[in-house]
């Protein structure tokens, strides 16, 4: 095996990439030259998960709560949408079923890369 120097991280060497400085975002062919962009104006992500919260710091009994989460973000040029929300189900010390939402979260913003100016 040879070590060799890829500069724009493309996995094509430095000594064979006929397009040097090709963006993250792209395919290339083996020569190092954009096929594809991978970048869309926009894209969706959607998470779920399960999650346990320890109650001993908050309370004098210890419970590992189950829950479970969803989060849905949207993106569109520079501009994002993030929705988030989470739900617990425990059986109490009496045995009664405690449920319900918590955590939620809606928000949106405009992402400005500051380092994109520096270059």
């Amino acid at each position: 095996m040879q070590a060799y120097v890829d500069s724009d991280l493309d996995d094509v060497a430095n000594s064979d990439d006929k397009c040097p400085n090709t963006p993250l975002s792209e395919l290339v062919n083996k020569e190092g030259c954009s096929i594809k962009t991978l970048y869309h104006e926009y894209h969706f992500d959607v998470v779920y998960g399960f999650n346990y919260a320890d109650t001993a710091p908050l309370v004098a009994k210890h419970l590992n709560i189950p829950s479970f989460s969803l989060r849905a973000d949207m993106y569109y040029k520079n501009y994002y949408l993030q929705t988030y929300t989470a739900y617990f189900v425990y059986s109490d010390a009496n045995g009664d079923i405690q449920n319900g939402f918590y955590d939620t979260f809606v928000g949106g913003g405009y992402q400005k890369y500051f380092f994109e100016s520096l270059l």
